[in-house]
C-alpha cells in the first residue's frame, strides 16, 4: 500500500467516527427541492423568520475510473437576512449536521450571519468514506460552491472550525491568504498523532495527518482560538501553542469547559461578537 494510502487508512480508522444511524433524514419535494424530515425547518420559519434555510447536494472529490464518478456531500445554509458576514463551519468528530443544525442557527440568529455547514463525506447523508484527504476535498468544494455558485464575497467570509474540523479549516485558510475575513479554531490540535498518541515521542511523518503545527503559521488573516481549560480529548496546550505560533492571533478564549461544552461558557457569545467588531475595523 502506497504512503498516502496508509495515512488514509490509518485517517479513517483512528480520526474519524461519524454518527451511525445519520441524525437526520432527507427527502425531496416535487420541485426536488432537498429537505429535512423532521419539524425542524417547519419549527425554525415560525421561530426565526429572519432566516432562511437550504439544503443541496454538492459533488466532489477524484474523478474514479471510467464512470468519472465523485462523492456528494450535504452541504446547509443558513441566510440571516440582516447579516454582513458569513461563517463557513467545519463541525467536530462524532457529530453529523443532525446535530450540528441547532448550533448553526443558534450563532446565525445570535451573530446575525449567514452561516454554511456541511458534512463530510461518510457523514449524515454525504457519500464516501471519511478520510483525512476526503474532509480537504469537502470544504474545497463547499468553498467553491459558496463563491462560485451561491456568489458569496470571499472577503466576508469566516473559517469556523471545531476540533476535527479545525484540520481542514486551518488547511483552507491557508491556501487562500487574505482573501477571506478570518478564521476562528475552537479546540484545535497541533497534528493528528499529537492528540491520537501523545505519548510518542517520534513518529514517520507519512502516518501524520493535518499538521496544524506547520500550516497555522502561513494562515494570512486574523485567528481567534477558543479552547476549554478541561480539555482532556485535546489538551489546551495544543490551542495555546498554535496560538503563540499564529501570524495574525487575535485575543484567545480560554474558558473553564472541557472538550464539547465549550459554547455553554457565558463568555463564548460575547467574544464572537466582539470578533465581529474587530474584523469589521480590520477591513475598514
Amino acid at each position: 500500500m502506497p504512503w498516502m494510502g496508509i495515512r488514509e487508512w490509518l485517517s479513517s480508522r483512528m480520526a474519524f467516527f461519524p454518527p451511525q444511524p445519520p441524525g437526520y433524514g432527507l427527502t425531496t419535494d416535487e420541485e426536488g427541492e432537498l429537505h429535512y424530515t423532521d419539524a425542524f425547518e417547519t419549527q425554525m420559519a415560525k421561530l426565526y423568520p429572519i432566516i432562511s434555510h437550504q439544503l443541496k447536494v454538492v459533488r466532489c472529490g477524484e474523478k474514479k475510473g471510467s464512470q468519472n464518478k465523485k462523492r456528494e456531500i450535504i452541504v446547509c445554509y443558513f441566510r440571516n437576512r440582516k447579516a454582513k458576514n458569513t461563517i463557513l463551519f467545519s463541525h467536530g468528530n462524532a457529530v453529523d449536521l443532525g446535530r450540528a443544525r441547532f448550533f448553526l442557527l443558534y450563532i446565525s440568529w445570535k451573530l446575525r450571519v449567514n452561516v454554511v455547514g456541511y458534512d463530510y463525506s461518510g457523514y449524515g447523508h454525504s457519500s464516501g468514506k471519511p478520510t483525512a484527504q476526503s474532509a480537504v476535498q469537502d470544504i474545497m468544494a463547499c468553498w467553491k460552491d459558496v463563491i462560485e455558485v451561491e456568489k458569496f464575497d470571499p472577503k466576508t467570509i469566516i473559517l469556523y472550525g471545531q476540533s476535527v474540523g479545525t484540520g481542514p479549516t486551518i488547511y483552507l485558510a491557508r491556501k487562500l491568504g487574505n482573501q477571506i475575513r478570518g478564521c476562528i479554531l475552537q479546540c484545535p490540535f497541533l497534528s493528528g498523532m499529537r492528540v491520537l498518541r501523545p505519548g510518542l515521542k517520534h513518529w514517520p511523518c507519512w502516518a501524520d495527518i493535518y499538521p496544524n503545527i506547520k500550516d497555522v503559521k502561513k494562515i494570512e488573516v486574523p485567528v481567534l482560538i477558543i479552547h476549554g481549560t478541561k480539555d482532556q480529548v485535546v489538551p489546551v496546550e495544543q490551542g495555546q501553542k498554535l496560538f503563540d505560533l499564529c501570524k495574525f492571533p487575535v485575543e484567545p478564549l480560554w474558558v473553564d469547559a472541557s472538550h464539547d461544552d465549550v459554547e455553554q461558557s457565558s463568555d463564548f457569545l460575547p467574544r464572537l461578537k466582539r470578533l465581529l467588531k474587530e474584523l469589521d475595523r480590520v477591513a475598514q
